[in-house]
């Protein structure tokens, strides 16, 4: 399956990073500074678990001309919840799972009609990470995570 982390800062970058080092073929959307480290150098997550360094990974700035995703872990600011998700609306399919990881409490109604894709599933992720450096994420505490519809 391919897939898709719509926002690659701490927390994007940690579950991304863990998705991609399991195998998983990931493209981490960004920008600015974290886009330019992560295409020079890869993603390194210094972690509580372990750290690790993934040299080779795709990000990108933009998703257009790229293969449809059939999962999408959507971890942007909520402040960029309706432009991300009109950008990567092309790319994801009508049978994608889309997964909210953001704070805030309209998030998920606004990506699901920009998606024009409900139901949407939404989470909550409890984990004490940062993004220390451009293409750096610092992981210090263990992440627990559930989900709500």
């Amino acid at each position: 399956m391919r897939i898709l982390i719509a926002g690659t800062g701490a927390v994007g970058g940690f579950f991304g990073a863990g998705l991609a080092r399991a195998g998983h073929d990931v493209v981490f959307l960004a920008r600015g500074a974290n886009l330019t480290a992560l295409r020079a150098a890869g993603l390194t997550v210094e972690s509580v678990d372990g750290d690790f360094h993934l040299s080779r990974i795709t990000a990108v700035e933009d998703v257009g001309g790229l293969e449809p995703f059939g999962l999408v872990l959507f971890t942007v600011k909520s402040y960029d919840t309706a432009a991300v998700a009109s950008q990567i609306a092309p790319v994801v399919r009508d049978d994608a799972v889309v997964l909210s990881l953001q704070n805030g409490v309209e998030n998920e109604s606004l990506l699901a009609a920009a998606l024009d894709l409900p139901p949407l599933m939404g989470a909550m992720t409890e984990i004490g990470a940062e993004l220390v450096a451009p293409g750096v994420v610092r992981h210090v505490a263990e992440a627990r995570s559930s989900s709500a519809r």
